[in-house]
């Protein structure tokens, strides 16, 4: 129970030390303090890219943010040596997840309930912008990850029932992980 409270209070971005100390980073922006944060990927330059699933509902109450479909998620970057957390995203329908891409030009975040994932430019021309990765995913996306040889990795935590029918046709083994490749092309199954 102990480390259950310590836990709870340590909500934010934690650094581990070599040591085996807990190092709290970050655990606000822009005067809101962080209520589920979630994923997070850190650019070749040392900045952290992560999101924080609702603002609002802390993990426990992830399922009330569901069901309010309000957009309390936000994309955030932290850079350790300035120490300043900045939003880069808001009104993200809870943001589940944030990979960088292999050229270090963008990040790739989920917005589960939207089904969905987005990319956030951070460098070129685009550069601050956002625009939609990945749509209309079989499910919920809860996670993404890049394997390095061109696909991205979308963990479904939940099939839409709306979509299951149709699904089946064009994406059989919902159960097994969903892919998606550079040029973005779906596919499914493990490699």
């Amino acid at each position: 129970m102990i480390v259950h409270q310590y836990m709870i209070q340590l909500v934010g971005i934690l650094k581990l030390t070599e040591d085996g100390e807990i190092e709290a980073l970050t655990d606000e922006a822009e005067g809101v303090k962080f209520g589920t944060t979630d994923a997070v990927t850190v650019a070749k330059n040392g900045v952290l890219y992560f999101t924080d699933a609702s603002w609002k509902y802390d993990l426990h109450d992830f399922a009330l943010d569901l069901l309010e479909g309000r957009p309390y998620g936000r994309l955030m970057s932290y850079d350790p040596s300035t120490k300043q957390t900045k939003v880069i995203a808001r009104n993200l329908y809870y943001a589940n997840g944030v990979e960088m891409s292999p050229e270090q030009d963008f990040v790739v975040f989920c917005e589960t309930p939207m089904m969905r994932c987005s990319r956030y430019y951070i460098h070129g021309e685009k550069e601050g912008s956002t625009d939609v990765f990945i749509d209309r995913l079989p499910g919920m996306p809860d996670n993404i990850r890049y394997d390095g040889e061109g696909h991205y990795w979308i963990g479904i935590a939940a099939v839409s029932q709306n979509c299951t029918n149709k699904n089946k046709l064009i994406y059989p083994p919902l159960e097994s992980c969903v892919h998606m490749d550079a040029s973005c092309e779906l596919g499914y199954g493990l490699k």
